[in-house]
């Protein structure tokens, strides 16, 4: 997790600092300029309203030491929807309390929240139902399983009900791969889930359910959700004439950082440049995903978006300076990488995660 501390007074800077010393270095940290007496390790802003404009997208998790109103003015602007959203912590520069203000369960903040209270002796406060209520989010399940959450309008439903203390069931699809697995943690959490084959039943119960499966569910009730397995979007910036056996290799030494396979892979994406590629158009096939090819306006979206860093030779070539990452989120619906990118012999693959 990338995640940045940004304080605006003095005090605050000083416990900013404090902070990155005892996370090991991890965050970066932004001040304002001539409110502070830090000599390394951060970045100055003159006004904070641009600042959170040019990083609010860059990083996993950002924590203010500020007052909350003035958070929240500053980041209404740039908020979207919780798969996307950065988690956003609140801390007030006496070190007292921390507050989780935002994606606390997707985005982790909750959990940052209460590591920082610990580090600090401060007092964390989470506001989240299920988590005041002492009952596990499905989200967070979600989370911990690396599932994802279908559909995500339905959550609020389940989350309600347990929090609500009330009976929601939990299912495992007899064809889903690692159902053993699956079983085996839901029980570590107290969770009793029964296998099923006919999902078509499971949709008829009328009492709130939580569904792992990767197979198709209609119609699907708004009080039931699907945790499904999550599929990878591959960005891919290649040389004139690679072969598709350069690209497979590149693409499975690149989905082995993550303990991935080919089987995570939910679809290509590059630039508009490479969408005549032979060896680009064969790889997909292979693997049997679709490939999806950008204009350069829209990479350049995504490259002013996160800050990705830009390669000169790239730029000078296609027009703009960043492919493989670019690309991959571009085609991720939460636009967040998981592997930055890697350089092979003729392939550059950066790997995202597509929803």
């Amino acid at each position: 997790m990338n995640w940045a501390l940004i304080a605006v007074t003095r005090r605050g800077a000083g416990l900013a600092k404090c902070l990155q010393i005892k996370l090991g270095g991890e965050p970066d940290i932004f001040v304002k300029a001539e409110r502070h007496s830090l000599t390394d390790g951060f970045e100055e802003y003159h006004e904070l309203k641009p600042c959170i404009a040019k990083i609010f997208h860059r990083y996993d998790a950002l924590l203010f030491i500020a007052a909350t109103g003035i958070v929240v003015r500053m980041i209404a602007p740039h908020l979207e929807k919780k798969t996307m959203d950065p988690a956003v912590l609140v801390l007030d520069e006496q070190g007292k309390h921390v507050i989780s203000l935002l994606s606390g369960h997707i985005g982790r903040a909750n959990e940052l929240t209460t590591k920082i209270a610990a580090m600090l002796d401060a007092q964390p406060v989470i506001t989240t139902a299920t988590d005041v209520n002492g009952s596990l989010a499905a989200d967070v399940l979600a989370g911990e399983l690396n599932l994802t959450i279908f559909p995500l309008e339905h959550l609020k439903h389940v989350n309600r009900a347990l929090a609500e203390g009330a009976a929601v069931s939990f299912y495992i699809d007899k064809e889903l791969k690692g159902r053993d697995f699956y079983e085996q943690q839901l029980r570590k959490k107290n969770l009793s889930a029964k296998f099923v084959d006919n999902l078509a039943a499971v949709s008829r119960i009328e009492q709130p359910a939580v569904v792992l499966t990767n197979r198709a569910v209609d119609p699907i009730p708004e009080n039931m959700i699907l945790l499904m397995n999550r599929k990878l979007a591959i960005g891919i910036g290649c040389r004139r004439g690679t072969s598709e056996q350069e690209i497979l290799t590149a693409i499975d030494a690149a989905c082995k950082k993550i303990a991935a396979t080919r089987q995570d892979i939910g679809l290509l994406a590059s630039t508009v440049v490479k969408q005549d590629e032979g060896g680009l158009l064969a790889a997909a096939h292979e693997l049997g995903v679709p490939i999806y090819f950008y204009e350069n306006d829209q990479l350049q979206q995504m490259i002013d978006r996160c800050g990705l860093e830009i390669s000169p030779f790239v730029k000078r070539q296609i027009g703009v300076g960043s492919v493989c990452e670019a690309a991959a989120l571009q085609a991720s619906s939460v636009k967040k990488l998981i592997l930055k990118k890697e350089k092979f012999s003729k392939v550059t693959v950066a790997i995202a995660w597509e929803k």
